[in-house]
């Protein structure tokens, strides 16, 4: 068993895997330090004083309740890395900036200035509909990936109300006490409480 201190924020490369059949107790800041415009000044205090880890460790061994683990949610966060999706207004913007775009809008323009109307609205009806196209071809793909994010969702068992209960990485908090074995990779910095060490 461990306890948990920082999230995947402070290790999103990290690929660190578990020794053999451990416990570890989670506890420090995720999400909440990734506020856009906050400064990144560290983790906040862990929830418990880290002389528990070794005069308390008992009672750390219990985990948290349901009620607990909401309460450091509105605290901590979520235990996962924010992502900033690109709003459909500046995906379709996108479709028009290409070095072949550009070109195509300067000949436009060249036609425009000469007054030569078929050619105009030629021009610009090809341009609209490769846009158009590839606007919905790469949100297309976008979702795909959205997809395949969802179905790849990390569960880990994680100690809530004295029972182990696999949840999704991004649930666990401060505090909580996450079993894993070899070979898990462990989903955010924790200090270790019990098992085999090696």
């Amino acid at each position: 068993q461990v306890a948990c201190s920082r999230g995947l924020v402070h290790s999103k490369n990290r690929d660190t895997r578990a020794p053999p059949d451990l416990q570890v107790a989670v506890m420090a800041k995720t999400t909440p330090l990734l506020e856009k415009g906050a400064p990144n000044t560290g983790p906040m205090e862990p929830p418990f004083p880290l002389k528990d880890l070794d005069d308390n460790k008992d009672k750390l061994l219990q985990g948290l309740t349901t009620e607990e683990a909401k309460r450091m949610v509105e605290i901590y966060g979520l235990n996962e890395v924010p992502e900033e999706k690109e709003p459909l207004w500046k995906m379709f913007l996108k479709q028009f900036t290409g070095p072949m775009q550009i070109m195509i809008e300067c000949a436009a323009l060249l036609c425009l200035s000469i007054q030569s109307w078929p050619d105009f609205i030629i021009i610009m009806v090809l341009l609209m509909t490769n846009g158009i196209l590839g606007f919905f071809e790469e949100k297309s793909a976008q979702a795909s990936v959205d997809a395949l994010k969802a179905g790849l969702e990390k569960k880990m068992p994680v100690k809530r109300d004295g029972k182990f209960d696999t949840i999704p990485v991004q649930q666990v908090v401060p505090g909580d006490i996450l079993f894993m074995r070899g070979g898990d990779i462990i989903p955010a910095d924790c200090y270790y409480l019990s098992g085999d060490p090696c």
